[in-house]
């Protein structure tokens, strides 16, 4: 386990044992917050080992791994020179085209809820009113997350607080720290 940012390099095939942790920058590189946005504590309906499998179905499965090596590559670097504009643009993206290959598999997969497409509509509109640094990424659910570095911190969790159907939760990476 390293401390910092890590990327996982793939492996040999489909064996994710083959896969290992590599090093990017170290635990003090770059302080950013994760402000996690959960409007629904309800289990999914399909979780998410059936759902990589329904991923395949998907035409649109095949040119997101194609991307994988390109985004990997762009958000490493974002990471490295500590460039919130190309990570903002990297993460937003692979997170609606993940979401994107779950909705046209088969079946269609949408966890996305109204309180997500709300969140993740807004928090775009906002960034650019406010001029705040912020972007959102999801998993395979309806939880949303707000990324952003320690100066917008107190901002986007006014934002965050603001939505009355979810539970809020606040990540960061670094040291330990208050949050």
């Amino acid at each position: 386990m390293y401390d910092g940012y890590v990327s996982l390099e793939a492996g040999t095939g489909d064996d994710m044992a083959s896969a290992k942790a590599v090093p990017i920058a170290g635990t003090g590189h770059w302080n950013l917050y994760d402000i996690i946005l959960v409007p629904s504590k309800r289990e999914k309906k399909v979780g998410s080992t059936e759902g990589h499998a329904l991923a395949q179905t998907s035409p649109l499965f095949e040119k997101r791994l194609q991307d994988v090596p390109d985004r990997q590559k762009r958000a490493i670097e974002a990471i490295r020179h500590r460039d919130f504009d190309l990570l903002t643009e990297v993460a937003e993206a692979d997170s609606r085209d993940m979401h994107a290959v779950m909705m046209t598999s088969t079946p269609p997969l949408d966890y996305l809820s109204s309180a997500t497409k709300r969140i993740t509509d807004t928090i775009e509109v906002y960034r650019r009113m406010k001029h705040i640094p912020v972007f959102y990424t999801m998993d395979a659910g309806a939880t949303v997350h707000l990324i952003c570095p320690e100066e917008s911190k107190e901002e986007v969790l006014l934002f965050a607080h603001g939505q009355t159907d979810c539970t809020v939760y606040v990540a960061h990476t670094g040291t330990d720290r208050s949050v």
